[in-house]
């Protein structure tokens, strides 16, 4: 019976050490504790009280960690979304400027051909293929292009900074 007690009482003094130790190390309050305590050991309602005070301090810090990788995410998929759209009008731009440059070769090629032909006729059938040939959108130089370019070049950067991030926030 007394080696039950002894027993008892050496789980109790170590449970005692594990939550003061556990209070001490994550109590951000601990001078304000301090003040609160009697003198000797705190009681079982304080260290209680410190105990729940540590988890709401904790949760609100993993609420608000949650709230920001929302909030990354979301940003992420929006940076995703706008990359995708991006790679597009790149390839559509690209598909323009080479039916533009085979615009120019057949116009190149047609003029040649006119000057080795002559007569009124040939004039004609140049001037026709030549209004077929003409490109429906037309840029306005190829900086627009590269301005388009290096958008998209920030973008992946920006992307790569949010990853970075997430993996932080998620760490």
């Amino acid at each position: 019976d007394k080696e039950t007690v002894a027993e008892t009482l050496k789980h109790y003094g170590l449970m005692e050490k594990q939550i003061e130790e556990f209070i001490t190390s994550h109590s951000a309050l601990e001078s304000q504790t301090e003040t609160e305590s009697q003198p000797g050991t705190p009681s079982v309602t304080t260290r209680m009280t410190r105990m729940i005070k540590i988890f709401e301090n904790q949760s609100t810090m993993l609420e608000k960690a949650l709230n920001d990788q929302q909030t990354i995410e979301s940003k992420y998929k929006q940076l995703e979304t706008d990359f995708q759209m991006l790679i597009m009008e790149k390839a559509l731009l690209e598909g323009e400027i080479r039916r533009l440059r085979e615009i120019e070769r057949a116009k190149s090629a047609a003029k040649e051909e006119q000057t080795k032909k002559s007569g009124k006729s040939e004039k004609k059938k140049f001037k026709e293929k030549e209004k077929n040939l003409s490109p429906k959108i037309e840029f306005k130089s190829l900086e627009e292009l590269l301005q388009i370019q290096k958008e998209a070049e920030l973008l992946k950067t920006e992307k790569k900074t949010l990853q970075g991030q997430l993996k932080w926030a998620l760490e």
